[in-house]
């Protein structure tokens, strides 16, 4: 076990953890947080770009980077809307992948964007009800 896990662990410190993680992504296991070309199109709002690194590699879609964040968290958070929106209606999935402590409905009401809030609350109802 790598030392630097084991404060954080003592003293239940979750933000102590993430800051470690960002400092040596690997501490966790190999490549469990990395920054994919998926992040940064998606961060950016580089819509077409970012779907075809999904359709290329559907896998990225559900990788955290050093800060715990998904790729879909990041356009949200960055209000890149329309990156968002079809993200989600390629890969709906992609809603369920829960960044650091925080869900996609929670980000979007951080955001206080209702389109988005309304967006996700119904994408999502195929996957609950299923």
């Amino acid at each position: 076990m790598d030392p630097d896990l084991m404060e954080p662990a003592a003293v239940e410190n979750i933000n102590d953890l993430y800051a470690r993680i960002q400092s040596k992504p690997d501490i966790l296991g190999k490549e469990l947080f990395v920054e994919t070309p998926l992040h940064l199109a998606a961060s950016a709002g580089q819509t077409h770009l970012a779907l075809e690194i999904l359709r290329l590699q559907p896998s990225f879609g559900k990788k955290l980077n050093p800060e715990g964040l998904s790729p879909l968290h990041l356009a949200l958070q960055n209000r890149n809307s329309e990156t968002v929106r079809r993200l989600v209606k390629l890969t709906i999935e992609l809603i369920r992948v829960k960044g650091r402590r925080v869900s996609l409905l929670a980000l979007c009401s951080q955001k206080q964007t209702i389109k988005s809030i309304f967006y996700a609350n119904f994408s999502c109802l195929p996957i609950v009800y299923k």
